[in-house]
């Protein structure tokens, strides 16, 4: 039976959505292979950020800041800034992450 156009835009589309996946799955696999102990220790402790919805609302914070400029120096304030923010109210995992010395400065 033939397909229309449709149905096999449908299926390539599918397709390549799922080769897509396991193309970005294993080159994630093979990243983690290669990640140092003391990148391995910072991803876990970026990764505990997530867990609080306070954090998460630090990193959304963050992330915002990092491309709002396109003068590193302002950049490294605005995020000192926003750490500094976090710490303040008590927040747990960015408070761990700071006495890990995570964050500098």
């Amino acid at each position: 039976q033939r397909m229309n156009s449709f149905t096999q835009k449908k299926t390539d589309s599918a397709e390549i959505i799922r080769k897509t996946l396991a193309l970005a799955e294993n080159w994630q696999n093979r990243a983690n292979t290669l990640l140092t102990k003391n990148e391995k220790k910072r991803q876990q402790m970026m990764s505990r950020l997530l867990n609080y919805p306070s954090d998460k609302t630090v990193v959304m914070h963050l992330i915002d800041q990092s491309f709002r400029s396109r003068n590193p120096h302002r950049v490294v304030d605005q995020l000192k800034t926003e750490l500094a923010s976090a710490v303040a109210r008590q927040l747990p995992t960015v408070i761990e992450v700071k006495q890990q010395d995570f964050i500098t400065g």
